[in-house]
């Protein structure tokens, strides 16, 4: 029995050293095993030395500025043009018509219902120019009706229509140099009569 013990016994000392040998005797637990020693760190690795920055490139030399271009030489201003001759006045120079008398005469018999004709008879003077190159006109007939022919000569046949009342114009004489004179006058149905100058009562 003893022979088997000490038998038991090599057997677990040969076993495995963990496992313990018989129930009452507990084996020694294996030694823990030494930790694998760290691997030594990596050498940090030298950083890299920075490149040199580039150096500054030489700013660009301005050029030279544009030199000033001459001032163009102002042109001579426009000569101002010559004044529009005066335009003629109303007159043009020399001594202006007179108109001396205008007389009128109904042709006879005379009947105011019926067109009519009456002679009027312009009497003017120009101190600078001959009768012969005066003309004669009218300004116009007023009247609440009807009114005449033109006036046309020194001596008119005028033809007017029937009308009740006073008719009248002016009798307007003109030299070649565009003076004019006018004398007003008017008439009613069937009365000659005449007007002088200024417009009096013809003596």
């Amino acid at each position: 029995m003893r022979t088997l013990f000490v038998l038991a016994v090599c057997v677990c000392a040969l076993g495995a050293a963990s496992i313990g040998c018989g129930e009452d005797t507990k084996g020694g637990g294996g030694g823990a095993g030494d930790g694998g020693s760290g691997g030594d760190g990596g050498s940090a690795g030298s950083g890299g030395t920075g490149g040199d920055g580039g150096s500054a490139g030489s700013g660009g030399t301005g050029g030279d500025g544009g030199s000033a271009g001459s001032g163009g030489t102002g042109g001579d201003g426009g000569s101002g043009g010559d004044g529009g001759s005066a335009g003629n006045g109303g007159s043009g120079g020399g001594i202006a018509p007179v108109v001396e008398k205008v007389e009128w005469v109904w042709a006879k018999p005379c009947d105011a219902t019926v067109t009519s004709n009456i002679t009027v008879t312009i009497s003017a003077t120009d101190a600078d120019t001959p009768v012969e190159q005066l003309t004669y006109s009218d300004s116009g007939w007023v009247s609440g009706g009807p009114g005449c022919t033109d006036l046309t000569d020194a001596v008119t046949v005028i033809s007017c229509e029937p009308h009740p009342g006073l008719r009248g114009t002016d009798a307007v004489v003109t030299d070649p140099q565009g003076n004019e004179g006018s004398l007003s006058f008017g008439f009613d149905p069937c009365l000659d009569g005449s007007i002088c100058e200024g417009g009096a009562a013809c003596p």
